[in-house]
């Protein structure tokens, strides 16, 4: 039996329990890691030193801190970066200014073809009546390398009293966006029915797999990776929730620079192939939206630049005013 379809804004809408998807497996850490914050108006965001969300990964534990927040609601509870299903190494981070993270980490050993080190990526994220991504990658070995960077995204929607522990008797439904079906080149498993849905045998194959998962079992997360259901990637996805009161809540991710190859679930896959000491970017823009409208105050700006640069004139303009001591 189909599942049933809402629409809105000409764009299709299931719950997302009518239509499961196997999700792309997270990488925890051994330990727990330390947060970097950032603030910006009625927005703030709180990441790990990687500039990732993994609360999504401790299961159905709502009470996990991290996230993108806009008015007391939780619009992200995922962002994970990986590079061949596996976490990037860190070397710095910082969140000094504020308003902006800025993340340099590099890769494990990968294969036998890759070297441990012999990547660099670059993570920027503003905050500016949304969140701004770029990441920058680029081989620094002497020899082409092939791999993939994947980034996942997630939503619960949950408000800051259910994070502190406060249950609530009623919710609204999480919504999942009907993607059509494209025929991916080059990818054999691709596995969606034709509203976009995937196949349901191999989505509880693929969550079986996930639940005998161990986090820490790389091996065995790569494994799971290479036979995840993916269908083409669209230029933009929402992640959506409808509120009991009947309003559209979404997390709406439009992608820049460099389209994804595909998707598989909610994460965005770009298999890249770099020449010897090669840079390209990739990137994102998150706005947060109820029923159609900014959630935020904030009007959002169309790029991360122009987002860096409206914090840059609001700080200038900021130390302006206050007194100062000569």
């Amino acid at each position: 039996m189909a599942p049933e379809t809402i629409n809105i804004d000409g764009r299709t809408f299931v719950q997302a329990d009518q239509l499961p998807i196997a999700e792309w497996p997270c990488v925890l850490a051994e330990r727990p890691q330390p947060t970097l914050t950032l603030k910006d108006d009625d927005l703030f965001l709180l990441t790990d030193t990687l500039g990732n969300i993994t609360g999504s990964c401790m299961g159905d534990d709502r009470s996990v801190s991290m996230g993108l927040f806009c008015n007391d609601t939780r619009y992200l509870s995922r962002l994970e970066l990986q590079i061949d299903g596996r976490s990037p190494i860190l070397l710095s981070s910082t969140a000094d200014k504020g308003f902006v993270l800025s993340v340099l980490c590099t890769n494990p050993h990968i294969g036998e073809n890759i070297k441990a080190e012999s990547i660099g990526i670059k993570r920027e994220l503003v905050l500016n009546g949304g969140l701004f991504e770029e990441v920058e990658v680029a081989n620094y070995s002497t020899n082409p390398v092939s791999f993939e960077i994947s980034l996942s995204f997630d939503a619960d929607f949950v408000d800051l009293f259910e994070i502190r522990g406060f249950n609530r008797d009623h919710r609204g439904n999480l919504l999942r966006m009907v993607i059509p079906e494209k025929k991916i080149p080059g990818v054999e498993n691709s596995k969606c029915l034709t509203d976009g849905s995937q196949d349901l045998k191999e989505v509880q194959r693929s969550e079986e797999n996930a639940e005998n998962l161990n986090g820490e079992d790389e091996q065995s997360s790569i494994a799971l990776i290479s036979h995840m259901p993916a269908i083409s990637a669209p230029d933009e996805f929402s992640l959506a929730y409808q509120g009991l009161d009947g309003s559209l809540l979404e997390s709406r991710i439009s992608f820049v620079d460099r389209m994804p190859d595909f998707l598989s679930g909610n994460t965005a896959i770009w298999k890249l192939e770099l020449q010897s000491h090669q840079k390209l970017t990739l990137g994102y823009r998150l706005q947060m939206l109820i029923s159609g409208r900014p959630a935020s105050t904030v009007n959002a700006p169309v790029t991360l630049a122009q987002a860096k640069a409206a914090e840059l004139m609001e700080e200038q303009t900021w130390r302006q005013q206050v007194t100062q001591i000569r």
